[in-house]
């Protein structure tokens, strides 16, 4: 659902919800649906919203969550999936503890073609931030290398806000940690196939942004 016209998924959106009943926040503060079809893809197939563009990220974020934690439960994952899952919830699930202020959001999740997981996370507010940068893994790298990346990711924010703070500009800022491709190892990254399937979902997502 990733590649969607995030123009046709924001559509898509605002016609469920407005057929679904907001409910209560849920146990982790996470915003539910009491009634209707959001209510149901929310309990069912969160991911079906969870990976769209075009949604404001925070009216995704309980179907990113929810598709995390139906990733986790399912008892066939191997050790390297449930690991790299686990590292991610670890940073982005709310019932795993971490201060909110601290907490990226989890702007998608799924597991590609071949298994592996993938995502994309957000440190700062990407709804109404004036300036977002991507950051993306090179050659040979995966959900594995996540703490690094997101580590680059929150200090390169703290760097961009302090930097704005001194020149006194009100600008917003938010990075995204884009970890949704396969960039290949020594063997095929002479192929093109990885990098334009990476550069499509890359530019679905920032198409998204734009559109919200």
């Amino acid at each position: 659902v990733g590649l969607i016209p995030p123009e046709v998924a924001a559509r898509l959106y605002e016609g469920l919800a407005a057929d679904s009943t907001p409910g209560e926040p849920d146990a982790d503060g996470l915003p539910t649906w009491a009634t209707g079809p959001l209510q149901h893809l929310l309990a069912l197939a969160p991911v079906a919203i969870g990976n769209l563009n075009g949604v404001r990220a925070s009216a995704k974020e309980p179907f990113t969550i929810a598709t995390l934690r139906q990733l986790l439960a399912d008892r066939s994952l191997t050790d390297e999936q449930r690991t790299q899952l686990t590292a991610l919830a670890e940073l982005v699930d709310p019932s795993a503890g971490a201060p909110s202020t601290q907490r990226p959001h989890l702007l998608g999740v799924f597991l590609d073609s071949d298994g592996k997981p993938r995502a994309s996370l957000a440190y700062g507010d990407v709804d109404d931030a004036d300036q977002i940068t991507t950051l993306t893994h090179g050659i040979s790298t995966d959900m594995g290398a996540l703490r690094d990346w997101t580590n680059s990711a929150s200090s390169l924010g703290h760097d961009l806000d302090s930097e704005l703070g001194q020149n006194g500009s009100p600008a917003k800022t938010a990075i995204v940690v884009y970890l949704e491709w396969d960039s290949g190892g020594p063997t095929n990254v002479g192929q093109m196939g990885l990098p334009d399937a990476g550069a499509e979902r890359l530019a679905q997502l920032i198409r998204g942004f734009s559109t919200v």
